[in-house]
């Protein structure tokens, strides 16, 4: 489990790169971009 929430600077495209390099890896996240 990987928990992004506290992390703004984020956007939804590099989350959606993390999820693929961590398929099982269950993300947390709130992208504000």
């Amino acid at each position: 489990r990987l928990s992004l929430g506290d992390n703004p600077d984020l956007t939804k495209a590099q989350i959606d790169e993390l999820q693929k390099a961590l398929p099982k890896c269950k993300i947390l996240s709130n992208p504000k971009k």
